[in-house]
């Protein structure tokens, strides 16, 4: 008699999806934030105010980019 379990209501594959989801945020946000950084049409503190994040940030993605 075989058993079956539905893996999508187990508590550590949600909370899986969660996480990658979370990173693909991430990962968009930082991909965006560089296109704008190497366009240069905007400075790093209107950046900033776009997509919602704090200055520091684009800072350091820019800083990144610069190396």
């Amino acid at each position: 008699m075989p058993i079956t379990y539905d893996i999508t209501t187990d508590g550590l594959y949600k909370q899986g999806i969660e996480r990658g989801i979370e990173q693909g945020i991430e990962q968009n946000k930082f991909e965006s934030i560089s296109n704008l950084v190497r366009q240069g049409l905007l400075t790093n503190k209107q950046i900033a105010e776009a997509m919602n994040v704090e200055l520091s940030i684009v800072n350091e993605i820019k800083a990144k980019l610069n190396e």
